[in-house]
């Protein structure tokens, strides 16, 4: 079932929920100075994984 959302016909809630996700997080990316792009293999993984743990450090209970 798909409902009509405001961004038109044919999309759904869903759809132009991530959209408007999608762009949001470009526009707060670009204000702190950072790109956002996917990421190509495990080892590009890990080293965001160990940045997080950089910046807030490693949880309790992992």
């Amino acid at each position: 079932m798909s409902i009509e959302a405001a961004g038109g016909p044919g999309l759904s809630i869903e759809a132009s929920a991530v959209g408007l996700a999608a762009h949001d997080a470009a526009r707060w990316a670009a204000q702190a100075g950072v790109a956002v792009r996917e990421l190509r293999d495990l080892d590009e993984a890990h080293a965001v994984i160990a940045l997080l743990v950089e910046i807030w450090g490693r949880p309790e209970n992992p």
